[in-house]
């Protein structure tokens, strides 16, 4: 039995409807619940938490938690270690 609500077309309906601004709105009332796959660094898997989307000129930008806690990014010990065992691998 499928734990979905509404049918794909339904949803699809809707968000054809929906403006960036109502698109914002929706994603920031469960972002919460969203986590976003950034990439790999060396042999280390970089994601982070959705802080909180919001509009930039004619687009949606999204906010990670992740980003917000350096100031630069070289201090992200985990980042940089993950970089070095990549860089190792080309040597």
């Amino acid at each position: 039995m499928s734990k979905n609500k509404y049918e794909a077309n339904d949803i699809y309906e809707l968000s054809n409807q929906l403006s960036l601004d109502d698109m914002v709105t929706l994603i920031n009332c469960f972002s919460t619940d969203i986590d976003v796959f950034i990439g790999n660094a060396g042999n280390h898997q970089i994601s982070s938490e959705l802080e909180f989307a919001c509009t930039n000129g004619h687009m949606m930008q999204l906010n990670l938690k992740t980003v917000e806690e350096y100031d630069d990014l070289k201090d992200w010990k985990f980042l940089m270690d993950g970089l070095k065992k990549r860089s190792k691998k080309w040597v």
